[in-house]
């Protein structure tokens, strides 16, 4: 059984995400796939998939800020297959990331999604109609409990613990989606992979041992964020 932590590389990424990637889709005999990300910045910067655009994916990348959007576009001029678009994703109507996946003709069931909004992530994955065969989400390594912020179309880090979901609330929605949690990045991101494609070969990991939790390494939240939060979101 292949334990991912093994196999972690950084290359682009923020982390060891670009070798625990290659080493699932080597796995699993995908050679050239379609990526999305959200939160895509500059293209480059901590990517998660920019490695795999190298080596000539295509892949939709989604950034809200205009001006990162423009460097964005820069950045891929040399990548024909890939789709910058330039959208804040929300829960609304043409708005949502299923609405805009389709409009972009991307298959339901593409190969990996990216997802690093530090904010409302829980949200918009729980939203999503597709189901991509690999998810990477940034999660809140400070929380340890099942929880998350509430969603708000408008939601900006303030540097704060202020931001995304614990792993604990992941896990459960990724379960509830047909999804088996096979790697983690300290502190970072979470892997999961769709539990029909696993057949035993990656290791499944689990929350007992703590080894994802890093507390009180953002700034503390204020009295009006604590209150705010959602327990036990809605699967």
């Amino acid at each position: 059984m292949i334990d991912l932590k093994e196999h972690e590389q950084k290359i682009w990424s923020q982390k060891g995400e670009d070798g625990v990637i290659k080493k699932i889709f080597e796995t699993l005999g995908i050679e050239k796939g379609h990526a999305v990300e959200l939160g895509a910045w500059d293209g480059i910067k901590y990517s998660n998939v920019y490695n795999l655009i190298r080596k000539g994916w295509s892949a939709t990348l989604i950034e809200g800020d205009a001006k990162k959007y423009k460097i964005l576009c820069k950045n891929m001029r040399e990548y024909p297959l890939v789709t910058p678009v330039l959208k804040m994703v929300s829960l609304r109507c043409d708005n949502n990331l299923s609405d805009i996946l389709e409009s972009f003709n991307v298959s339901g069931d593409f190969d990996i999604l990216s997802l690093d909004l530090d904010g409302c992530d829980y949200w918009i994955w729980r939203d999503l109609r597709f189901n991509p065969k690999l998810v990477v989400v940034e999660y809140n390594s400070n929380w340890e409990k099942s929880v998350t912020v509430p969603y708000r179309e408008k939601h900006h880090w303030d540097g704060t613990q202020y931001y995304g979901a614990s792993a604990t609330a992941f896990v459960k929605l990724a379960k509830s989606r047909g999804y088996d949690w096979v790697a983690h990045t300290p502190y970072a991101n979470l892997f999961f992979l769709k539990t029909e494609l696993n057949k035993r070969e990656f290791k499944t990991l689990t929350l007992e041992s703590g080894f994802h939790i890093l507390k009180n390494h953002h700034k503390p939240m204020n009295k009006k964020q604590i209150d705010s939060l959602i327990y036990d979101p809605p699967i």
